[in-house]
């Protein structure tokens, strides 16, 4: 199970990720899309519980945190969503899916072309 939260507002996002935190507690990331760039950084990928107090938002971003316990057998940082099609760097995806399912990396290469 996992839940998937968006927020530009910080106290909104902290708020919504205390709210689904039963959803899950193995993982989480940590994204911005900066909405005046139209660039996406993805911050964090950790094990773990997501340290709230630990959170900012920038001006001008719009915050994706996917918080997860997973539904497979896979239980390391490469699991962590969001599954990303690196750009220039795993920081800096052309493209980067969250989901609240089973869908493999595999999937997602072969259904971007």
């Amino acid at each position: 199970m996992c839940a998937i939260i968006g927020s530009s507002d910080l106290n909104t996002l902290k708020e919504l990720i205390e709210l689904n935190s039963y959803r899950g507690s193995l993982s989480y990331s940590f994204s911005l899309f900066n909405t005046y760039s139209n660039t996406l950084h993805v911050l964090k990928r950790k094990l773990g519980t997501i340290n709230l107090d630990s959170l900012f938002i920038p001006a001008n971003s719009y915050c994706i945190v996917h918080i997860q316990a997973p539904t497979t057998d896979a239980k390391d940082v490469d699991s962590i969503h969001p599954a990303a099609i690196p750009g220039t760097t795993s920081e800096f995806p052309d493209m980067a899916l969250w989901h609240n399912g089973i869908i493999k990396q595999d999937t997602v290469k072969e259904n971007i072309n």
